[in-house]
């Protein structure tokens, strides 16, 4: 059985108007999951116009190859 040895998680945005936060990372056995928050702010830097939340999620089987 495949185990996660670690789990982690980098963010960039290349837009200013952009903000990250809420980054987390998690692993159990064989699955890890990374996720954010991405929020769009107006040009005045306090009203959010947008907001997305993302989870991505990676298992690998028995080989060690991710499925």
């Amino acid at each position: 059985m495949s185990s996660c040895t670690s789990s982690s998680i980098e963010t960039k945005s290349y837009v200013s108007n952009w903000k990250l936060s809420n980054k987390k990372a998690s692993k159990s056995g064989a699955t890890t999951s990374a996720s954010a928050t991405a929020k769009l702010y107006h040009s005045n830097g306090t009203t959010v116009l947008r907001s997305i939340d993302k989870t991505v999620k990676l298992t690998c089987d028995k080989n060690g190859k991710f499925s």
